[in-house]
């Protein structure tokens, strides 16, 4: 796990620009940062300290803080053991019951799903600073050598600013659902009173935050109270777990197709920045006599100049962002492919929990909840896939749209270039068989719908 070491200016609670390691006692390592500008993704960081992902520098400069919070999630995944131990007992005791059977899975799905996640996530937490670092300090700022720069300026904060509401937006969903999954059975335990005692010991208990099965009396205070305790503190880190870590990687790529924007604004102004001038080069006349006629013919190579100083630029930014998009999707793809897959099953059985339950108040809702938080994850990350592949096609447009007919051969042997590595869009990757787009959330629909339809079949007969 990185440890950040505070030596300028902070995003949140965490500094992120230029970073150097050094080693800090055991397999730690030490990130330092330097004069960081720009503030994108500080509210991302933070849900991923709170998640015991990612420690703050506070944190890190104390080895005792350090240990502590080190401890914290073990502690949640030593509990999440013991969860998820009851709910495979509980799969084999409830084995005939497709009800129960499937609202096991899910909950057993998502929240190891969302465990997975985390863990995934702390294993390549160096990667992910260096990515928030890449796009802080060296990806961002090279707008500074391109057009337009306070309009550059604005579209970056206006990006940050809607990532944070996406990211507000994301948690209230989240929680929301697990408000309702807490709050339901606790209310429904202490409305029946002794009720509960003469409850068929064969059918699963309702009492719980999600279906358990335990070989003594749970029902018994402060049993009762001990082990949905437990089972609050799992659900909520996994809930946690879900947020920070999913929005963290939807705030890279919101942030990707902005620098698409940024080099499509950059190019669009060249004909602004470098009026269309006589550009073709001509010897100039033995002879002459006056120097005005000469005057034409050196503004347009000084011109000229300039203007492939300046799609140099462009290019270096584009293939800056290309390359950072690769990174991205190394780190991101893997994680990507294992959630596109939980999601599709925790969709599956939600919405056949849903048709059940439909009619039945809190329950249903319960479940209406549990499918719009499944579904917004894959929704959004395709969503903001397609964004990138819109964005980047858009560059050929824009070098092509420039009077490139009225200038130097050089620059149009450059923008021959542009034009043909635009040709083929960036693209990010769930492993080797998705693409992140809405194509691809489509067709995750599809295959819930054929996995519903069987589920449904079995249940009917």
């Amino acid at each position: 796990m990185r440890q950040l070491q505070k030596t300028g200016s902070c995003i949140g609670m965490f500094p992120l620009t230029r970073l150097s390691h050094r080693r800090r006692g055991g397999d730690s390592k030490l990130l330092r940062t330097e004069g960081k500008k720009w503030d994108l993704m500080g509210l991302n960081l933070t849900l991923l300290f709170y998640a015991g992902v990612l420690p703050t520098h506070r944190v890190a400069s104390s080895s005792w803080r350090l240990r502590l919070y080190r401890a914290y999630p073990v502690l949640m995944v030593l509990l999440y053991i013991m969860v998820f131990t009851a709910q495979c007992l509980a799969m084999y005791k409830f084995w005939g019951d497709l009800d129960a059977v499937t609202d096991t899975a899910f909950t057993m799905v998502g929240v190891f799903m969302c465990y997975i996640q985390a863990t995934y996530t702390t294993r390549n937490s160096d990667k992910i600073l260096q990515l928030v670092d890449t796009l802080e300090t060296k990806l961002t700022p090279t707008m500074k050598t391109l057009a337009s720069t306070r309009e550059q300026s604005i579209l970056v904060t206006n990006t940050a600013r809607k990532t944070r509401l996406l990211t507000w937006t994301m948690f209230v969903i989240v929680h929301g659902m697990l408000i309702s999954w807490i709050a339901m059975p606790l209310i429904h335990r202490y409305s029946e009173g002794a009720q509960e005692m003469n409850f068929d010991s064969d059918k699963p208990l309702p009492y719980f935050c999600f279906i358990i099965w335990l070989p003594f009396d749970a029902l018994r205070s402060p049993v009762y109270e001990i082990v949905y305790s437990i089972q609050t503190m799992c659900f909520l880190m996994a809930c946690l777990y879900y947020t920070s870590v999913n929005t963290v990687f939807m705030t890279l790529i919101i942030h990707t197709s902005t620098q698409f924007r940024i080099l499509v604004m950059s190019l669009r102004d060249m004909d602004e920045l470098f009026p269309v001038q006589n550009m073709e080069r001509e010897e100039p006349q033995m002879g002459s006599e006056s120097n005005a006629e000469e005057y034409p013919h050196d503004l347009s190579i000084s011109i000229g100049n300039e203007l492939d100083a300046y799609f140099i630029e462009c290019i270096k930014h584009h293939k800056a962002i290309i390359r950072f998009a690769e990174e991205l999707n190394a780190v991101l793809s893997p994680l990507l492919l294992f959630y596109f897959f939980c999601s599709q099953l925790i969709m599956c059985v939600v919405t056949f929990q849903v048709v059940l339950t439909w009619g039945q108040g809190n329950s249903v809702l319960k479940f209406v909840l549990g499918l719009a938080a499944a579904a917004c994850g894959p929704l959004m990350f395709c969503w903001f896939g397609t964004d990138i592949i819109q964005e980047s096609l858009a560059v050929q447009q824009a070098a092509y749209g420039c009077a490139w007919y009225h200038r130097l051969r050089s620059f149009n042997r450059l923008l021959a270039v542009v034009i043909m590595r635009t040709q083929k869009p960036v693209r990010l990757k769930a492993g080797m068989f998705y693409e992140v787009s809405l194509t691809t959330f489509t067709q995750m629909l599809n295959t819930v719908y054929t996995y519903f339809a069987v589920l449904k079949q079995l249940y009917d007969e």
